[in-house]
């Protein structure tokens, strides 16, 4: 990140948001198959999940407020550290 980013003082929560969505991925090649055979058929789907834990959040949205999820995840990856 540049020095003078807004991020900055998140860089640490940041580079680690990165790495944690790198663990358990789907392989790109694997990920890439599912997702040509979705869009080519005659009525692919407005949504879709492929790759690895793809459901976690909308699952989590159907169990807790939005404004909850927002919360913990802004807590997690230190957003509430920014103005």
């Amino acid at each position: 990140l540049p020095p003078d980013s807004l991020y900055q003082k998140i860089a640490t929560e940041v580079h680690a948001r990165a790495v944690l969505s790198q663990q358990g991925a789907s392989p790109a090649d694997e990920f890439a198959r599912q997702l040509v055979a979705a869009v080519m058929k005659p009525h692919p789907a407005c949504v879709l999940r492929l790759g690895s834990n793809s459901h976690l959040l909308p699952f989590l949205r159907r169990l807790l407020p939005l404004a909850w999820i927002d919360r913990i995840m802004a807590k997690r990856f230190g957003l509430i550290h920014l103005p």
